[in-house]
C-alpha cells in the first residue's frame, strides 16, 4: 500500500479522536449541572461515554506510527530526540502555559517553581495532561516496545499486554502492595502498563499493516455488531452505576473491550473517508497535540468570561462552549504552527 494512503486514513483517524475529545470536556458543564434522570443527561453522558475511546486511539495511534515504517529504525538517541522536541518540550510549555493562567491571572493558588515542576510530572494541572504523562513513559520504552513487535507474534503480544493492562487498570494497588505492604499510589492512570494493550496492538497493526487492514475488511460486519453492541452495554452500565441506581463492579472491563473494539470501528470509518483531505483539515491534523494540549485553557478562558457576564444556563454555555473550542483552540494552534515556522525558515535565512 502507498505511503501516502497511510498517511490519509491516519490522518483522518487522528482528526476523529481530535475531535471527540473536545467533545468530551465541552460537555463537561452539561454533566455538572443537567439533572441525571434526565434525557439530556442521559443523552449527553452517553456521547461523552462513545468520545472517551479518544485518548485510547491516540495510544494505538502511537505505536502503530513507530512500526509502520519499513525503514532501518533512528537510534534510541535521535528517537529520544526528536521526540523530545515534538512532544515532551511542548508539553512542558503547556503546563507553564496553564500554571500561570491558573495562579498569576485567576489567583487559584500562588506561584511557585517547585509546584509547577510537581505539576509537570504528575499531570495533573489539566484534565489532559494524564496523556502526556504516560506517552513519556511510552516514548522512553519505545525502541523495546518496537522490538518485541517485530520479534514476537501478534498473538502472544496482545494478549499478554491485555492481561497487565487490566491488572494495571483494576489492580495497580493491590499488586503494588505485594512487594510494598501498606503503599498506595494514586496516579496509577498515569502509569503506561494502564494503557499497554492499546500502545502494543498499534505497534503489532503498524508492523503487519496491510494483513491488518485485510483483517478489519473481512470481519468488518462483525467489528461492527460488536463495537455497538459494547457500546450500548458500557453506557448502560455506567449510566447505573454513575446515577447511583446500581453498584456495578465490572465497568472496567466492559469499558476496556469497548475501546478495543471502537478503536477498530474507528478505523474501518477512517478507511472509507475521501482519499484527499482537505486543506485546511489537514493543517488541523498537524497541530492536534497542540490542540489536544491547550483545549482545555480555552475551555477555562470562556468559562471565566461566561461567569464574570453572569450566563450560567446550561442551554447557553454549552452551545458556546463547544462552538469556541471548535473553533477558537484549532485557529489558534494552526496559526501558532505557521507563524512559527515562518520564525524558523528566517532565522535559517540570516
Amino acid at each position: 500500500m502507498a505511503d501516502n494512503k497511510r498517511r490519509t486514513e491516519l490522518s483522518w483517524l487522528n482528526l476523529i479522536f481530535c475531535g471527540m475529545v473536545l467533545w468530551s470536556h465541552s460537555s463537561s458543564y452539561a454533566l455538572t449541572h443537567l439533572d441525571k434522570l434526565s434525557w439530556q443527561y442521559a443523552l449527553t453522558y452517553s456521547l461523552q461515554r462513545i468520545c472517551f475511546v479518544s485518548v485510547y486511539g491516540f495510544f494505538f495511534l502511537s505505536g502503530l506510527k513507530l512500526t509502520l515504517s519499513r525503514r532501518k529504525p533512528p537510534s534510541p538517541l535521535a528517537f529520544w530526540g526528536k521526540r523530545f522536541k515534538g512532544i515532551l518540550l511542548p508539553y512542558c510549555l503547556a503546563v507553564a502555559v496553564y500554571y500561570v493562567w491558573f495562579s498569576v491571572i485567576l489567583r487559584y493558588f500562588p506561584f511557585f517553581v517547585t509546584d509547577y515542576l510537581g505539576y509537570l510530572v504528575r499531570g495533573d494541572l489539566s484534565s489532559p495532561f494524564y496523556f502526556a504523562v504516560a506517552l513519556a513513559q511510552f516514548i522512553l520504552l519505545a525502541p523495546l516496545l518496537r522490538r518485541l513487535a517485530e520479534k514476537y507474534s501478534p498473538a502472544l503480544i496482545v494478549p499478554a499486554a491485555l492481561v497487565v493492562t487490566q491488572l494495571s487498570v483494576m489492580y495497580f494497588n493491590d499488586v503494588l502492595r505485594l512487594f510494598m505492604p501498606g503503599a498506595s499510589f494514586a496516579y496509577s492512570d498515569r502509569i503506561f502498563t494502564t494503557y499497554l494493550v492499546y500502545y502494543l496492538a498499534g505497534c503489532c497493526a503498524g508492523r503487519w499493516y496491510d494483513k491488518f487492514l485485510t483483517m478489519l475488511e473481512e470481519n468488518k460486519g462483525m467489528i461492527a455488531a460488536v463495537t455497538i453492541g459494547l457500546a450500548v452495554v458500557d453506557i448502560l452500565l455506567c449510566w447505573l452505576s454513575y446515577t447511583g441506581r446500581r453498584s456495578v463492579p465490572f465497568t472496567e472491563i466492559t469499558a476496556m473491550l469497548f475501546h478495543l473494539s471502537a478503536v477498530l470501528f474507528s478505523f474501518l470509518i477512517a478507511l472509507r473517508l475521501p482519499q484527499k483531505i482537505p486543506g485546511w483539515l489537514a493543517r488541523i491534523d498537524q497541530a492536534s497535540f497542540l490542540i489536544y494540549l491547550y483545549h482545555s485553557l480555552a475551555l477555562s478562558g470562556i468559562d471565566h468570561l461566561l461567569h464574570r457576564l453572569n450566563i450560567i444556563r446550561v442551554s447557553m454555555v454549552f452551545p458556546i462552549r463547544a462552538a469556541f473550542v471548535y473553533t477558537a483552540t484549532p485557529l489558534a494552534c494552526v496559526l501558532w504552527q505557521r507563524l512559527w515556522a515562518a520564525v524558523k525558515t528566517k532565522f535559517k535565512q540570516i
